[in-house]
C-alpha cells in the first residue's frame, strides 16, 4: 500500500508490495513496520496520559466564562463614561481658550495704554528738559523712549493721544528732531571739550551718545579723540632732535606703548557705556592712526640714517678682499700662501661698520616691537569680535565701511605698519649679509695663532660674528627675514669661512720638515683644530638659536606651519657641520700620511733591532726581563706623538691616534708574516702584542681594539701546540669570528718552524 496515516496526521510512505521480490526486502520492510508500530504505541500512551490535564484546563475555562461576560459589560459602561467626559472637557477647553484670547487682548490693550502713557510722559519730560537745557535729562528721556517698540511710537493710538496743542508733532517726528538736535549739541560740546582738554566734559558727552541712539557716531568721535592724543604725543616726540642709536626705535616703541595704554585704560569705559565688543571700532581707528604715524617715523629714520644710500653702496662694494690671506702665527706673522697685499681702503662714510651695526640693531628692534604690537592688536580684536558674534552684533562695527577690507578679527587686512616694516626688513637682509661678510673678512685678515689655545683667533672671531648676526636676525621676530638670512649665512659660511680654513691646510708640502716644529705641520694642526672647534660651535649654536627663536616667536609654537620656513632654514645650519667634519678628516688624512705614517716603519725597524721570535729557554727568559721591543717601540712612538699631543685638540688627537693604531696594526701584520717562530717565540710575541695593544688603546679616550683583531688571531695560531688544534677554534661552535682567510691561516701556521708542513697542508677548513 502506498501510505498509512499516523496519530499525528502525518503520512508514512511504504514501498509497493509488488516491488518486494526477495526475502531480504520483505524482512527489511517488516522490521520497518515493527518500528513504526512501537512509535505509534508510544504516541497513543502519551495522548491518553495528557488527556486528564487537557480536561482540567477546559473545565477551568468554562468556569471563567461568566466572569468574562460581566467584564465586557463593565468595559462598555466605562467607555461610554469616558466619551461623555471627553466631550465635556472639549467644551470647557474651548471656552478657556476663548477666555485666554480675550485676556491676552485685554493685556495688550493695557500694555499699549501703559506704553503710550510712558511715551507721553517721556516726550513731555524730553520737551521740558530741552526747554530747560537739561540735556543730560533729555538724553535719558530719549533713551527711555527708544526702549519702546516702534509699533507703539508709530501707532494710531499714540499719534492721537500724545500730541498736545503746544507740541502738535507726531511722536516719531518729535523724537527724531530731538535726537538730531541733541547729537549736534553733544557733538559740538564734545569737540569743544576735546579742544579745551576738559576730560570731565569729554567723558560726560561720550556717555551721552549711546543714550540718544548714536553709538557708532559716538565711538567714531571718541576714536578721533584718542587718535588725536596719539597724534599729539607722536608729534611731540618727532619734534625732538634725533639722538642715540635707537632714537627711532624708541619713537616707534613709544607709539606702540601709548596705543596699548589707551586700549587698556579706555576699554572699560567703552564697555560700560557702549557694551562689550564695541571697543573694536576704536581699535580700527587706532590701527589706521598707527599706520600713519609709524610711516612718518620710519620714513624719517630712512632719511636720517641714509639707509637707502647705504643699501645702494653695499650692493656695489665687495664685502671682502679678494686676496684673503692664509693663517699666520703670532711670532713671524707670515702667511702660508702668499704675502699680504697692501690693505685696500674700503671704508666710506656710508659704510662705517660700527654705524651700520647700530643701524641693524635699531631695525631688528623696530621689527620685533612691530610684531609684538601686531600680536597685541590682533589678540584684542579677536576678543572683541568674538563677543559681537555671540550677540549677533558684529555688523555694527563695520557700519559705513567696506567689509571686504577687513580681516575676520575686524582689523584691516592691509596693515600699513607691518607692510612698511617688512619692506624695510628686506633691505635689512641685504645690509646684514654685507655686514656679516665684511666682518668675517676682517676676522680672517686678522687671523693669527693664539699661543694660549690650540686654534687661531679666527674661530672665536668668525663664529662670534655668526652668532651675533644670527641672534640679531632672530630678534626681529620675522619668519621670512630669518629664513632668507640664514640661507645666505650658510652659503657664506661655506664659501668664505670653510674655504679659508681649507686653504690654510694647502700650504707647501709637509714632507719631512723636521717634525711638528716645522711651520707647515703647525699650520695644518691649527687648521684642523679650527675645523674641529667650528663644527662643535655650530652644533651648540643651532641649539641656542632654536631656543632663542622659541622666545621671540612665542605667539605660536615652533611646530606651527607658519614657522616652517624659519625652522627649515635653521636646520640647514646643521647641514654645514658635516662639511666641516669632512674637511677636518681630509686634513687629518693629509697630516697622518705625510707626517706620521712615514715614521711608523722606522719605529718598528728600530724596535725589532736584534729581536727574534725563535728562542730557547734562556733567550726567552732574557727577553722577558729586558722587554726590549716594547721599550723601544714606546719610546719611538712617544717621541713622535709628543708635539701632536700638545698641538691638537682632543677630538683631532683621537682621530690621529685612530689612524695611527690602524697603520701600526697593518705594518705589524706585514712584519709578522715575514718572521719565523717557535713555541717560545710565539709566547713572547703574544706578550708583546698584549702590552702594545694596551699601550696604544690607552692613548685615546675611545679605546678601540678592533684593528688588532687580525694580529690577535695570528698570535692565537702561532701559540698552538700543533696545527690540528685549529679545529677547536674553527666552525660554527667556535666563539672566534675569523678575520683571516684560510690561505692566511695556513700561511701563519707555516711560520712555526716546528710545525710539519704536510700537517698544515692536510688541514681541512670549511669556509662556512
Amino acid at each position: 500500500m502506498p501510505s498509512v496515516a499516523d496519530a499525528g496526521g502525518e503520512s508514512r510512505h511504504r514501498k509497493d508490495l509488488n516491488s518486494l521480490l526477495t526475502l531480504e526486502d520483505i524482512l527489511g520492510e517488516l522490521r520497518d513496520l515493527d518500528d513504526e508500530e512501537v512509535e505509534l504505541d508510544e504516541e497513543l500512551n502519551n495522548a491518553i496520559t495528557s488527556k486528564k490535564d487537557v480536561t482540567e484546563r477546559l473545565d477551568r475555562l468554562t468556569q471563567l466564562r461568566p466572569k468574562f461576560q460581566n467584564l465586557g459589560g463593565v468595559s462598555s459602561d466605562i467607555v461610554e463614561s469616558i466619551d461623555r467626559t471627553s466631550a465635556l472637557a472639549a467644551t470647557i477647553s474651548d471656552k478657556v481658550r476663548q477666555l485666554d484670547a480675550q485676556q491676552s487682548r485685554v493685556r495688550s490693550a493695557i500694555q499699549l495704554v501703559e506704553d503710550v502713557q510712558e511715551l507721553k510722559v517721556c516726550i513731555s519730560g524730553l520737551q521740558s528738559a530741552m526747554s530747560a537745557r537739561d540735556y543730560d535729562t533729555a538724553a535719558r528721556m530719549l533713551h527711555r523712549c527708544s526702549q519702546l517698540d516702534d509699533v507703539v511710537i508709530d501707532g494710531e493710538f499714540a499719534e492721537a493721544t500724545v500730541p498736545t496743542s503746544e507740541h502738535p508733532e507726531l511722536p516719531s517726528k518729535t523724537l527724531s528732531d530731538a535726537r538730531d538736535t541733541l547729537y549736534k549739541l553733544f557733538s559740538s560740546n564734545f569737540d569743544m571739550a576735546v579742544a579745551a582738554r576738559k576730560e570731565e566734559d569729554i567723558t560726560r558727552y561720550f556717555k551721552l551718545f549711546p543714550l540718544i541712539g548714536c553709538q557708532e557716531k559716538g565711538l567714531d568721535k571718541y576714536s578721533r579723540f584718542v587718535c588725536g592724543i596719539v597724534r599729539g604725543k607722536c608729534g611731540e616726540n618727532m619734534a625732538k632732535p634725533p639722538k642715540g642709536a635707537f632714537f627711532y626705535a624708541e619713537l616707534l616703541t613709544s607709539l606702540f606703548e601709548h596705543i596699548a595704554t589707551i586700549v587698556d585704560q579706555h576699554q572699560p569705559l567703552v564697555e560700560l557705556h557702549y557694551g562689550r565688543g564695541k571697543m573694536l571700532r576704536v581699535l580700527q581707528q587706532l590701527q589706521e592712526e598707527c599706520d600713519l604715524q609709524s610711516r612718518l617715523i620710519l620714513d624719517s629714520m630712512i632719511d636720517e640714517r641714509r639707509f637707502n644710500d647705504k643699501i645702494e653702496v653695499t650692493q656695489n662694494t665687495p664685502p671682502n678682499n679678494q686676496n684673503i690671506p692664509g693663517a699666520r702665527t703670532a711670532t713671524n706673522r707670515q702667511y702660508i700662501d702668499t704675502p699680504s697685499s697692501p690693505p685696500q681702503n674700503w671704508e666710506s662714510s656710508l659704510l662705517d661698520t660700527r654705524e651700520l651695526d647700530n643701524n641693524l640693531n635699531e631695525l631688528v628692534t623696530i621689527s620685533h616691537r612691530s610684531h609684538l604690537y601686531h600680536r597685541f592688536m590682533n589678540y584684542r580684536a579677536h576678543e572683541e569680535i568674538s563677543v559681537l558674534k555671540a550677540f549677533g552684533q558684529d555688523h555694527l562695527v563695520f557700519a559705513g565701511k567696506d567689509r571686504d577690507l577687513f580681516n575676520e578679527n575686524g582689523l584691516l587686512k592691509d596693515d600699513g605698519t607691518i607692510n612698511r616694516v617688512s619692506d624695510i626688513m628686506q633691505k635689512y637682509v641685504i645690509a646684514e649679509e654685507w655686514f656679516f661678510r665684511r666682518s668675517l673678512s676682517k676676522a680672517l685678515e686678522m687671523d693669527e695663532r693664539d699661543n694660549s689655545s690650540v686654534s687661531s683667533t679666527c674661530v672665536d672671531d668668525a663664529l662670534y660674528i655668526t652668532r651675533k648676526c644670527l641672534l640679531r636676525c632672530i630678534s626681529s621676530a620675522d619668519v621670512h627675514v630669518l629664513s632668507n638670512f640664514v640661507t645666505k649665512l650658510c652659503k657664506h659660511l661655506e664659501a668664505d669661512y670653510l674655504t679659508y680654513l681649507e686653504r690654510s691646510m694647502s700650504g707647501p708640502s709637509i714632507g719631512d720638515q723636521g717634525g711638528p716644529e716645522g711651520d707647515p705641520i703647525t699650520f695644518l694642526m691649527v687648521a684642523l683644530n679650527n675645523l674641529d672647534a667650528s663644527a662643535d660651535y655650530l652644533q651648540r649654536l643651532h641649539s641656542e638659536v632654536t631656543q632663542e627663536m622659541g622666545l621671540n616667536f612665542g605667539a605660536l609654537p615652533l611646530s606651527d606651519p607658519s614657522n616652517k620656513p624659519a625652522m627649515e632654514a635653521l636646520n640647514s645650519l646643521t647641514l654645514e657641520i658635516p662639511k666641516f667634519r669632512t674637511a677636518q678628516q681630509d686634513g687629518m688624512n693629509l697630516l697622518f700620511s705625510q707626517a706620521i705614517k712615514p715614521k711608523i716603519r722606522p719605529i718598528f725597524q728600530d724596535a725589532y733591532r736584534d729581536i727574534k721570535y725563535v728562542l730557547d729557554e734562556d733567550e726567552y727568559a732574557e727577553a722577558d726581563m729586558d722587554d726590549a721591543f716594547v721599550r723601544r717601540f714606546r719610546n719611538g712612538l712617544d717621541r713622535t706623538l709628543t708635539s701632536y699631543k700638545d698641538g691638537l685638540s682632543m677630538t683631532n688627537l683621537s682621530k690621529l691616534l685612530s689612524l695611527l693604531i690602524q697603520a701600526v696594526a697593518k705594518q705589524w701584520e706585514r712584519i709578522i708574516t715575514q718572521t719565523k717562530f717557535n713555541q717560545l717565540g710565539a709566547l713572547r710575541f703574544d706578550q708583546d702584542l698584549r702590552v702594545i695593544t694596551r699601550y696604544l688603546t690607552s692613548l685615546t679616550d675611545w679605546p678601540n681594539r678592533d684593528p688588532f683583531t687580525r694580529l690577535n688571531q695570528m698570535s692565537l695560531l702561532l701559540s698552538l701546540e700543533k696545527p690540528d688544534e685549529i679545529y677547536e677554534y674553527w666552525g660554527n661552535a667556535s666563539a672566534v669570528s675569523w678575520r683571516l682567510t684560510i690561505a692566511e691561516i695556513k700561511k701563519i701556521l707555516s711560520l712555526r718552524m716546528d710545525f710539519d708542513a704536510n700537517a698544515i697542508s692536510a688541514l681541512v677548513l670549511d669556509k662556512s
